[in-house]
C-alpha cells in the first residue's frame, strides 16, 4: 500500500512537471542556437544561405500564440537585416517575411497588432543591446502592422 502511494505521488509530481515545462509563456521564447557572438556564428558569417538555415524557427514555434511567436520574431539573430536590406518603398516586417517563416506566420495573425501593442519587450532576453534596439524598432512597426505607411504610399 504504502508503495503504491509513493509511486502515485511520484506520478503526479512527474507529471504536474512536464505539463509545467510544455506550457510556454510570451516571455520564455525559442532559445536560438546560433547567434552574433558565438563561434559558430563566425562560422556562418558572410554565407547568407547558411545564417538563414542557423537560424530557422522551428515547426512548432510556427503554431505557438502570437506573443510567443512574436517573442521568437522579435529574438531573432537576423532581425537587424529587415532594417539593413530593406528599401524605403516596403516594410521591414513584409521584408524579413520573404526568408523568415516566423514572420510571415507572425503577419497572418488577425491579433498581431493588438498583441504587439501590449507586448512587454524589457521581459525579452536578448544577445546584445543593439539587437533590444533592433526588435523595440520592429515592435514599433508590428503595431501599427499592416498599416504603416510606406515611401510607396503615395503612388
Amino acid at each position: 500500500m504504502r508503495k503504491s502511494l509513493v509511486l502515485l505521488f511520484a506520478f503526479i509530481l512527474c507529471a504536474s512537471l512536464l505539463i509545467g515545462c510544455a506550457q510556454k509563456d510570451q516571455y520564455s521564447v525559442y532559445q536560438y542556437p546560433v547567434h552574433p557572438g558565438m563561434e559558430e556564428w563566425e562560422k556562418v558569417r558572410g554565407d547568407h544561405s547558411a545564417m538563414l538555415e542557423a537560424c530557422k524557427l522551428p515547426e512548432e514555434w510556427l503554431k505557438a500564440d502570437t506573443a510567443s511567436l512574436l517573442g521568437c520574431v522579435l529574438t531573432y539573430p537576423l532581425l537587424v537585416d529587415a532594417f539593413t536590406s530593406s528599401t524605403f518603398k516596403e516594410n521591414p516586417a513584409d521584408y524579413l517575411a520573404k526568408d523568415f517563416s516566423g514572420m510571415k506566420e507572425l503577419l497572418s495573425r488577425d491579433d498581431l497588432t493588438q498583441t504587439a501593442k501590449t507586448f512587454e519587450i524589457d521581459k525579452l532576453e536578448f544577445y546584445s543591446e543593439n539587437q533590444k534596439k533592433v526588435a523595440s524598432h520592429m515592435l514599433t512597426y508590428l503595431q501599427a502592422y499592416p498599416d504603416y505607411p510606406t515611401a510607396s504610399a503615395g503612388n
